[in-house]
């Protein structure tokens, strides 16, 4: 089969272009993949920094119940307001945030209801107080019930955190790996595309060049009257071998 010059040359151009191309497409995957996950990972702190404010609100909930009961001072039930506020915020928003897993929605009900049951044992208290005095809210507080309230809390919250800890780290090896594959594709992609221009040079230098200097030598010499030389024969099918058999023959017809 005939292969001209030109399809040699066209076919290193599009081998180089198909290089170009699939580097072009691994990085456009590859930035589409980080992006997602990063936006992960945002979802995810997103998620323990609310976690975060729901502890920090029980945990002013318990503080302004116990200042309180200490003092009998409205004044001091400030935390607790703002804790019961701030619960009551933050609670939807979470759930919001975890729609899209099953599993943490249902550590957000056992949470919310451990958070609900601190904040009846709380309210119990500052009933107590205003309406029997400092020893009947004391004796609530021996019961002891809520510190396990608390502490069922705390585990539930735990529970949360520590899900959200195993995402965080799925998502940051996601965002690894797609951060190495790019990084094999690009310096992959360049070391190919540039053994491929060295070959194609070499090939060109060789198969096309060299000839065409040949070629072009044995012109000036017979412009020059110089008939002495030959043109070695070829079975090079392109347009340089026919080039070259032409001057050949050329040649031998002036002698």
């Amino acid at each position: 089969m005939k292969i001209t010059v030109g399809k040699k040359i066209w076919g290193c151009l599009w081998l180089l272009l198909l290089v170009v191309l699939g580097v072009g497409w691994v990085s456009l995957d590859t930035t589409a993949r980080l992006t997602e996950a990063a936006r992960w990972s945002v979802h995810t702190h997103d998620v323990q920094n609310r976690l975060g404010e729901l502890l920090s609100a029980v945990q002013d909930i318990e503080s302004g119940q116990r200042g309180f009961v200490i003092t009998g001072q409205e004044p001091f039930l400030q935390p607790f307001e703002n804790g019961r506020r701030q619960m009551e915020e933050t609670i939807p928003l979470l759930r919001r945030l975890i729609s899209d897993n099953p599993e943490q929605l249902r550590n957000l009900d056992r949470v919310e209801q451990a958070a609900r049951n601190r904040l009846t044992e709380a309210q119990t208290r500052i009933d107590a107080r205003r309406r029997d005095g400092f020893e009947a809210a004391q004796k609530l507080i021996v019961s002891d019930t809520g510190r396990q309230a608390m502490l069922e809390f705390r585990a539930a919250i735990k529970v949360m955190l520590d899900i959200e800890s195993q995402l965080l780290e799925q998502r940051n090896a996601t965002k690894d790996d797609s951060i190495r594959l790019a990084n094999v594709a690009v310096t992959g992609g360049a070391l190919l595309a540039s053994v491929i221009v060295l070959l194609s040079g070499l090939f060109w230098s060789t198969n096309i060049v060299a000839p065409l200097r040949e070629i072009t030598a044995t012109a000036e010499r017979i412009g020059k009257g110089d008939l002495t030389n030959d043109i070695a024969a070829t079975d090079r099918s392109d347009e340089v071998g026919s080039l070259n058999n032409t001057f050949r023959a050329m040649t031998k017809g002036l002698r």
